[in-house]
């Protein structure tokens, strides 16, 4: 059983204030931490695109496995999609269904993730149950045919987006437009890009539905052009602007949105007050461009490339950013593509509340059928990363002589919903990174330990450790915020 964790004596409130980098008058850093990283989540060396659900559930393109994973609120990362490191176009469940080359995702307000199938030159469907289906594109043919679904063809999709109607839009690169397929399944060209030849990478929507297009580096294959290093917005009318950039002129300059400069800017994610944050991916660098035009750096350094390092603003270090998304709570997913991890960017702005929280700790004996448990209370408007610990063999170290060995970590949220449990793994670079960023004393999970960090949104949960197989012995619960 576990506490409610309303009636838990121990509930403390996290009081979060942040509602937007808009809404604040200006762009404020993100807190750059790792959600999953490396060979621990068994990542290949190519990540793409990536999409959260309404639960907070990640995807991510994992291209040259040929899978789509899931990082659920927990970080525990599994296959959602495909047949690790098999080729092909089959349709079906997971293990069954295939893809050659999946990069651009989309999800749409069903729970249905939508992926761009690049090779195949299809774009494919998978249902929350993980069936996969093709619903546009001819397999194998690549060409510019608009029409039936079935029938229209694609060059290189890559990007992916979806309207609060249900249109799918794809950044098709090698047709250099950007098409859609309606809900009854048409498809159609909204916009031709004529001016210079770029690799269009990502695409979103915003709330008022306007697109926005990265064109990346330009397309030098066929001669001599003068494009890409841009953002395109296209209204819902069907006009087509340059929103931020100056075209083939690479850069990290900020300021005016026409006068700055990106270099391979990818994917690109607008959040609820119409913020465009962009993956610029030769510069290893996270920009924010405004509503009324200011871009501005938010995480990473151009000047700055090596291996993955968490922290605010300058001081995390991405290895060539690929795809993004925001999450309902305004939370940025990034998958740092050479680093073969994805990272989470938190708005600074949700640390500068008055009431501040920092730690929650609570220790305890932990014995068949007795678990220790805590409650906590997430309050305001935004979500909270927090780092939650079960520390048991580590307690050896302090002196305590009967420390609970391999303890489970188990999370409930409002109404007593299980979110997570440590029962599957943990990931210990997650915890780690975390608990360096904070100060806290490190934590074994070679020796049994476990840990999660997890972004919740405002409510009430409660943290549980047990001993599993009945084992018994002192326990430490304890809940971060990670600022």
């Amino acid at each position: 059983m576990h506490l409610t964790p309303w009636r838990h004596r121990q509930a403390l409130v996290l009081a979060l204030i942040g509602l937007g980098f808009a809404a604040r008058g200006g762009a404020q850093p993100l807190v750059v931490t790792t959600i999953a990283a490396g060979t621990s989540a068994e990542f290949s060396f190519e990540l793409s695109g990536i999409a959260v659900d309404s639960a907070g559930d990640i995807f991510v393109a994992d291209t040259a496995n040929q899978v789509i994973k899931e990082i659920p609120v927990g970080g525990v990362v599994q296959l959602f999609a495909g047949t690790l490191d098999k080729y092909g176009s089959a349709d079906g469940v997971t293990g069954v269904g295939k893809f050659n080359n999946p990069v651009g995702l989309a999800i749409d307000s069903a729970g249905n993730l939508y992926v761009a199938d690049e090779i195949n030159s299809t774009i494919r469907k998978i249902t929350p149950a993980g069936i996969m289906s093709t619903i546009a594109g001819v397999t194998g043919a690549t060409g510019n045919v608009d029409g039936p679904a079935a029938t229209a063809t694609f060059g290189e999709a890559k990007g992916l987006a979806i309207d609060a109607a249900g249109n799918v839009y794809i950044a098709d690169s090698g047709n250099h437009s950007v098409r859609k397929i309606s809900p009854a399944g048409v498809v159609s060209t909204v916009v031709k890009i004529t001016n210079g030849y770029g690799w269009l990478n990502g695409i979103c929507v915003d709330p008022s539905g306007n697109l926005y297009v990265s064109d990346g580096l330009p397309d030098t294959s066929i001669g001599p052009v003068t494009g890409g290093q841009v953002i395109y917005k296209i209204s819902p009318s069907g006009v087509l602007t340059i929103f931020a950039g100056q075209l083939g002129v690479a850069g990290a300059s900020d300021g005016a949105a026409t006068a700055a400069q990106f270099n391979g800017p990818w994917g690109v994610a607008a959040d609820g007050a119409g913020n465009i944050y962009v993956a610029d991916a030769n510069n290893s660098t996270i920009r924010l461009i405004t509503p009324s035009g200011t871009v501005a750096t938010v995480a990473g350094s151009a000047s700055s490339l090596a291996n993955l390092v968490d922290g605010a603003g300058g001081a995390a270090i991405f290895n060539h950013p690929s795809g993004i998304a925001v999450d309902k709570f305004g939370l940025v997913l990034i998958v740092d593509s050479f680093n073969n991890a994805v990272r989470r960017g938190i708005r600074s702005t949700n640390t500068q509340s008055p009431v501040r929280f920092l730690n929650l700790s609570s220790m305890g004996n932990v014995g068949s059928p007795l678990p220790l448990s805590s409650g906590f209370i997430v309050g305001g408007t935004a979500s909270q990363t927090v780092l939650i610990r079960a520390v048991g063999p580590t307690l050896k170290q302090f002196g305590v002589a009967q420390p609970l060995a391999g303890p489970q970590l188990d999370l409930y949220g409002p109404g007593g919903v299980h979110l997570a449990t440590t029962a599957n793994g943990v990931n210990a670079v997650n915890i780690q990174s975390a608990a360096s960023m904070i100060g806290a004393f490190p934590i074994f999970p070679s020796l049994g330990d476990a840990g999660m960090v997890v972004s919740l949104g405002p409510g009430a949960y409660t943290a549980q450790i047990t001993g599993p197989s009945g084992n018994a012995g002192a326990a430490l619960l304890e809940v971060y915020e990670i600022p």
